[in-house]
């Protein structure tokens, strides 16, 4: 939860940050608003996943891609050193975008990690143009992966979370042609209000994404436990296979051979036999009484012999059994 508390800090010094790139840059009020609007998204959508989900890596990248977003606008500051630095990172927000963008449930891939890599190289001006147009082909390499892993059934990403690679991958594509054929962003507008919504686009469905699967969550959650009283349920049955997007969804139970105790749902028989055949190599060995077990686990040490209840003074410690 530490990197959390730093989201309000961030947010703070994203504002002034915008706001003091745009005085030193101006150049007209509609390129103003599409390149405020573009930083404060990228920063927006980072800040919020951060604070929702501090343990995954995506929200910081996509933060920090938001804050370098302005590093541009510093090349017309009108002082030398600050400058000409910023104008070396002008495509510095490229390499954390991208790889906030491969950073989900396919991150380990070599294709993922070989992305963020040219990435990385394009966000340092490291082969122009043709560099960009490369991560713009990975990128949609990567989602294409994604797509086939969904069509078979693996664990993968989200449509949002594809549409948000290909809306990045689209705008990237974009960059990367109009640098090879040498136009300027002052001669073709258009291309650069194409571009800023193509990142806008990435950010707000990466965003989308992580609130539609907690939404699932929930849901799948509520359902679960609606399904105990009505387990032969063909309606809780479908509801959760809707919530989960899985039409063949099958849930087990199993029932211990007392009759007595109930175990379940679970997504599949097979979870249910598993579990079951767990549970019975830890159940009572046949032919051992109740007493016998109960003297293995000392329960008989604790309860007075007369009444039934514990023992006075005594209590029981989970780490002595």
């Amino acid at each position: 939860m530490r990197g959390a508390r730093l989201v309000p800090i961030v947010a703070a010094l994203g504002v002034a940050l915008g706001i003091a790139a745009e005085a030193v840059s101006f150049a007209g009020l509609g390129p103003a608003v599409a390149d405020l609007a573009t930083g404060w998204t990228l920063l927006g959508c980072g800040l919020w996943g951060w604070r929702q989900r501090p343990g995954e890596l995506r929200w910081p990248l996509l933060a920090l891609a938001g804050l370098t977003w302005f590093a541009a606008n510093f090349a017309d500051a009108g002082i030398a050193g600050v400058a000409s630095l910023a104008g070396a990172l002008v495509f510095l927000h490229r390499g954390p975008l991208v790889h906030g963008a491969c950073s989900g449930r396919g991150v380990r891939s070599p294709l993922a990690l070989v992305t963020i890599a040219f990435g990385y190289a394009d966000a340092l001006g490291l082969g122009g143009g043709g560099t960009t147009v490369v991560v713009a082909v990975l990128l949609a390499a990567v989602g294409g992966a994604g797509a086939i892993a969904r069509v078979r059934g693996a664990t993968g990403p989200a449509g949002l979370e594809l549409g948000a690679v290909a809306a990045l991958a689209g705008g990237l594509g974009l960059a990367g042609a109009v640098a090879l054929s040498g136009v300027t962003a002052d001669a073709s507008p258009l291309t650069t209000y194409a571009y800023d919504a193509a990142l806008c686009g990435t950010a707000l469905m990466l965003a989308a994404a992580a609130a539609r699967e907690a939404r699932t969550r929930a849901t799948v959650a509520d359902l679960v436990v609606e399904l105990g009283p009505g387990r032969g349920s063909s309606v809780a049955r479908d509801a959760l296979a809707h919530a989960l997007g899985d039409p063949d969804l099958e849930i087990g139970y199993w029932l211990a051979d007392s009759g007595r105790q109930e175990f379940g749902p679970y997504a599949s028989a097979e979870e249910a036999l598993a579990e079951m055949s767990a549970a019975g190599e830890d159940g009572i060995e046949p032919g051992e009484t109740l007493f016998e077990a109960e003297q293995e686990l000392g329960i008989s040490d604790w309860l007075d012999p007369d009444t039934g209840e514990p023992a006075e003074g005594t209590h029981t410690r989970l780490e002595d059994h």
